[in-house]
């Protein structure tokens, strides 16, 4: 028990919390000294009285503000009055709540004409402490500008600190007891769903500021302020993307995932069942299972895949809906759930699909993370071996023709030709290009600036246009390529292709079958949980190393097609004496 304690008490005492720590300290400062005075100031002086005064001298200052290696000017303004109060003649000089310099130039314009306009007509008045008549000031008006920014700086840096904070002893909490997984595990989309709400509201406090300065730049003449219009609608896109988890979790129940065996063993298998409030009668449900290794840097994380597979879920009508069930044979070689300084093995089940509700088609995903540990344990009987039959079949069937939906791959007795098509991967490519648009875009904007007159931004400009220009470049690419390869008896030959130009072409001996891999080149990870695994085929003959098709979704495919060329490539050497016999 002691021992549980020095533990728990060591997560707390980490660098995530003291990071963070120092975020939630950053914002509690910042609300005190930008919003404190005009919320204690006027709530304070509340009790104060007006009487007459006589402006002596009131003059707009400025002073230069000099933050991250720029220069903007700060405005206030200093005054001095006169005025009596029991009898007493006093000589005040405070102004406002807050007299601090700020940027807001016209509002010290305008609080400047108003006390002149007001001292010509003899209207001019001045709050007096009662309590102590040398402490005075000519406007007592709330600054809703100041005390918001201040909340929005401790909401952000707090929110962001407290985030943190939570992050990083939620990483060093010990493996859970699965005496807790007795009843299910819950879907992750439920935090997912908090996340989004979350930033939404990070953005969307960030916004206000933004939008309350809007006004005065526009009339200023300055409309290149409006794109700061996009920042709350990216908020609201995460606000709507929040209600509409929320909405799906409703919709479909909570899902939990019964783990049978509880935990899974890598060495026998991973299954169980969870529960959905709609009826699946007519619908495939594919249940996917993988394995990831997460390695946490300093900066970053990095994430890569160790092991996937998939299968189709058997489905029950049940009482409230349908029943769904799966087993996945797992290899003893695979590691088990594990967190060991930075570095986690996490073991992820997803499951996806449509069902129909109320005549609607809705979509449905659920993403679980189970406990794995090494050992033989299996699940109970899933469904009747006809069921499980008919899914192994359908998933190599699917495999195969996911392979010739890829890769074009026409073959008879005498040549086999493989296509690996332009233009496939659109979403990638798309992807790639829009994020070196938008790195190349910011670089050119701060080039252009560098060169109208601010120096400070060449050397991040240049980078950004680089940087971005290669990573459009990477999409154009991968969007444009095409492999052309056809195999002969004795000889393969190829084309690389871009956008139907031919880049070079090679000539090379026929490899042996077992000298043609699948190679992993590239995951793909959506929304921190989905990973899309591309292959290569590769050979090795003859020391040397020759791509032949490329960039194939998914090991089953690739294995798929791998296994028809491996296929042809060994009925040609089955035909060599044949061909001898004859040429004898």
């Amino acid at each position: 028990m002691d021992q549980q304690s020095s533990k728990a008490k060591r997560s707390w005492l980490n660098g995530g919390v003291i990071f963070g720590a120092i975020f939630v300290l950053a914002g509690l400062l910042a609300c005190v000294f930008i919003s404190g005075p005009q919320v204690v100031g006027y709530f304070g002086s509340a009790s104060w009285q007006a009487v007459p005064t006589s402006l002596m001298s009131i003059q707009r200052d400025s002073e230069l503000h000099r933050s991250d290696g720029k220069t903007t000017r700060v405005y206030s303004l200093r005054a001095s009055y006169s005025y009596q109060f029991r009898g007493a003649q006093y000589v005040g000089s405070q102004i406002t709540l807050d007299d601090s310099f700020d940027s807001d130039e016209d509002y010290w314009r305008q609080l400047e004409s108003q006390v002149r306009n007001k001292s010509s007509r003899s209207e001019l008045q001045a709050w007096v402490n009662p309590s102590d008549p040398q402490e005075a000031l000519l406007d007592r008006s709330f600054r809703w500008f100041k005390a918001i920014i201040g909340v929005v700086f401790l909401l952000i840096f707090g929110g962001a600190g407290c985030g943190v904070m939570w992050l990083s002893t939620r990483k060093t909490i010990h493996p859970q007891p699965l005496e807790q997984f007795a009843e299910g595990i819950k879907p992750q989309e439920g935090f997912i769903g908090k996340v989004f709400f979350f930033i939404a509201a990070f953005i969307l406090l960030v916004s206000v500021p933004l939008l309350m300065l809007m006004p005065a730049e526009v009339a200023k003449g300055k409309h290149a302020i409006l794109f700061v219009l996009m920042v709350p609608l990216i908020g609201l896109g995460f606000l709507y993307h929040g209600f509409k988890t929320v909405k799906n979790l409703r919709l479909f129940g909570p899902a939990l995932l019964k783990a049978d065996p509880l935990p899974g063993c890598a060495g026998g298998q991973v299954g169980g069942s969870f529960d959905v409030s709609a009826d699946s009668s007519n619908q495939v449900l594919m249940v996917h299972l993988e394995c990831v290794k997460i390695t946490r840097g300093r900066k970053s994380s990095h994430r890569s895949l160790i092991w996937q597979d998939h299968q189709q879920a058997f489905a029950e009508r049940g009482a409230a809906g349908s029943k769904h069930t799966f087993c996945f044979d797992v290899p003893n070689e695979l590691p088990a759930t594990d967190v060991e300084g930075r570095t986690k093995i996490q073991w992820l089940l997803r499951a996806e699909g449509e069902f129909s509700v109320n005549g609607d088609s809705q979509p449905f995903k659920r993403t679980w993370e189970v406990p794995v540990i090494q050992g033989v344990a299996k699940t109970a009987d899933i469904g009747s071996a006809t069921f499980r039959a008919q899914a192994k079949e359908r998933k190599q069937a699917d495999a195969k023709s996911s392979a010739n939906e890829q890769i074009s791959l026409i073959s008879d007795s005498d040549a086999l030709q493989l296509i690996s098509r332009s233009g496939r991967n659109t979403s990638n490519a798309l992807v790639f290009s829009g994020i070196g648009g938008i790195f190349a875009s910011i670089g050119f904007a701060l080039v252009y600036f560098a060169w109208v007159g601010d120096s400070g931004s060449w050397f991040i400009g240049i980078v950004f246009s680089l940087i971005g220009s290669l990573i459009v470049w990477g999409g154009i690419w991968s969007w444009g390529r095409k492999l052309e390869v056809v195999m002969q008896a004795d000889e393969l030959w190829l084309v690389r292709s871009l956008f139907g130009k031919a880049l070079y072409q090679r000539t090379l001996p026929l490899p042996g079958a077992d000298d043609i891999q699948a190679k992993s080149i590239m995951t793909s990870t959506a929304s921190g949980q989905k990973t899309v695994e591309y292959f290569a085929l590769v050979s090795h003959a003859n020391g040397k190393k020759q791509k032949i098709a490329e960039s194939i979704e998914g090991r089953h495919a690739a294995e798929a097609l791998l296994a028809e060329i491996q296929a042809w490539i060994r009925s040609q050497h089955s035909r060599e004496p044949d061909r001898e016999a004859d040429t004898v």
